[in-house]
């Protein structure tokens, strides 16, 4: 059954949804519009949107800010999205999207901070202990991984705070729909937007969990990205597969734990995956190893400033999978002088795109695009594009 705005208390104030008034289909259509107002005028065939085969419960990472409220003296803990266009934090009671199991496991999180008096951080003077909560599920395994993000590093009486946590935990998660692994830390002390510190210290259990994306095994961290939508991932990764030839041989840009590159290395006589984060890197080697993938290698670096260096050593074929702010100056620029022949750009911005279809103009051309719904019920949508050289 659908969302609705009936069945969320939280519509529309909370900003994660924004389509729970209209249909699926509509929903999918408005973004079909959307996409196609903006690449077709660069040349761009846009083909027809592909839906998710679920719109409810499909998400199974979720970060959620803390904030407070006030009770008579007291500032009382809430978690929740950020209510639109702002940074108040809707005190969440239920959400669609979100994995159900980790729905229950914010909430007790949510409980167990109030109860436990843990102090929650304001952005206005940098005061407070507990920033974020970062819950992951595994589709395939129902593990989880819980990790909290705070203002200061693991406190002396942390394990008193774990037993009351723990027993918190395993009330909210008491079926078979997920089983918590592991609890971590990690330390972020600046004024930031961004969520994660970088700096991890165990609390109790594992510091991943085990996922599959078809026959393939991964380690997902806090900190790895991995597609959130397990139901629509296979979907999206054949739109690339389907544009790569045989024999490629295939650089992967932003490749995080290397699942594009490792879904289509049997049609690749090479791939090379490239990765800042340390962490991905390490995990994306093991990956490749434990999944016989003889054909795939990985190398750490920015790719604001490897791409470049790469980009004119005889490449077929290179996907770049970008944050949402698309591709620097200097990597459109080494993709212009380049020889690859065909580019492959996976986008969860499409106006990023065609901002960067635009700077690639006169050297690549668009061969067409796909609109994939990873975000039901959100304003988000991904693109794959392919460009071959002119």
């Amino acid at each position: 059954m659908e969302p609705t705005t009936e069945s969320c208390p939280h519509f529309p104030r909370c900003g994660g949804c924004v389509f729970l008034d209209r249909p699926y289909g509509q929903e999918l259509s408005e973004k079909e519009s959307f996409v196609r107002g903006l690449l077709e005028p660069e040349g761009c065939r846009v083909g027809k949107i592909l839906g998710s085969p679920r719109t409810d419960g499909w998400r199974h990472k979720v970060q959620l800010p803390f904030g407070y409220r006030r009770e008579g003296r007291a500032l009382v803990p809430t978690l929740g999205c950020y209510a639109r266009d702002s940074h108040n934090v809707v005190d969440q009671a239920e959400c669609h999207i979100q994995d159900p199991a980790l729905t229950r496991l914010g909430m007790a999180v949510k409980e167990w901070a109030r109860k436990a008096r843990v102090p929650v951080y304001d952005e206005r003077d940098g005061s407070g202990f507990l920033r974020h909560v970062l819950m992951r599920k595994a589709h395939a395994t129902g593990e989880i991984l819980l990790g909290l993000v705070c203002n200061d590093h693991r406190p002396p009486h942390y394990r008193a705070l774990l037993r009351t946590l723990l027993d918190a935990a395993s009330k909210a998660l008491p079926g078979n729909d997920g089983v918590l692994v592991g609890v971590v830390q990690d330390v972020n002390t600046r004024s930031t937007n961004v969520v994660l510190g970088g700096r991890e210290e165990p609390w109790w259990g594992r510091s991943w969990i085990k996922e599959k994306l078809g026959e393939q095994s991964y380690h997902l961290e806090l900190s790895t990205f991995f597609q959130v939508n397990p139901f629509q991932t296979p979907v999206l990764y054949d739109q690339i597969l389907g544009a790569v030839p045989d024999g490629s041989k295939l650089m992967d840009a932003y490749c995080g734990l290397g699942t594009i590159g490792s879904w289509v290395a049997h049609r690749c006589r090479e791939v090379l995956g490239l990765e800042e984060n340390p962490v991905a890197i390490q995990a994306a080697r093991k990956a490749a190893q434990a999944n016989g993938l003889g054909n795939v290698r990985f190398q750490r670096g920015d790719a604001a400033t490897t791409l470049p260096e790469l980009a004119s050593r005889g490449w077929d074929v290179v996907v770049v999978d970008p944050p949402r702010k698309g591709l620097d100056q200097s990597s459109t620029e080494a993709l212009r002088r380049s020889r690859v022949g065909r580019l492959i750009y996976v986008s969860c911005d499409p106006r990023s795109l065609q901002r960067d279809m635009r700077a690639l103009a006169g050297a690549y051309r668009p061969m067409g695009a796909r609109p994939v719904d990873m975000f039901p019920r959100t304003a988000h949508v991904e693109t794959v594009a392919v460009l071959d050289r002119i």
